[in-house]
């Protein structure tokens, strides 16, 4: 997978990401949850430096449930969550997978945060699990 385009649900804000992803999870955790209205995010993990965005974005900063500090992007017209610079990850952008154009190839190898994980959703064993964020 050389490149991944994605973007916003209004298409004001488009980004590329060139190379693989360093790691693609799930996130769990009940910040991601409120976030999205949904039970967990898909994130794609790739190097800053290999990330370009166009368009203007909006940051919430918060501290999210790992106790480190996020700073979430957002498209300030439609509200799409597109990407996270977080605390714990320094030097990676953390795309909201639901943005790329094309979802098909990629395949979660971790779930983080299953504690906060929904009852009736079960967890794939092939993937590594965690019950919070790993150290």
């Amino acid at each position: 997978m050389p490149n991944m385009n994605g973007g916003c649900l209004c298409g004001d804000v488009r980004y590329l990401a060139s190379g693989e992803p360093v790691v693609t999870s799930i996130c769990h955790c009940r910040d991601c949850q409120r976030r999205t209205g949904s039970a967990f995010v898909e994130v794609v993990a790739v190097p800053k430096e290999a990330f370009s965005v166009q368009g203007r974005l909006q940051t919430f900063s918060h501290t999210g449930d790992s106790g480190r500090k996020l700073d979430r992007k957002f498209c300030p017209r439609c509200g799409s969550p597109v990407f996270v610079e977080a605390e714990g990850f320094p030097g990676m952008a953390l795309i909201m997978g639901g943005t790329l154009d094309d979802t098909t190839s990629l395949t979660p190898t971790m779930a983080l945060f299953c504690d906060s994980a929904q009852p009736w959703l079960a967890i794939g064993h092939e993937m590594k699990s965690f019950p919070r964020m790993p150290s």
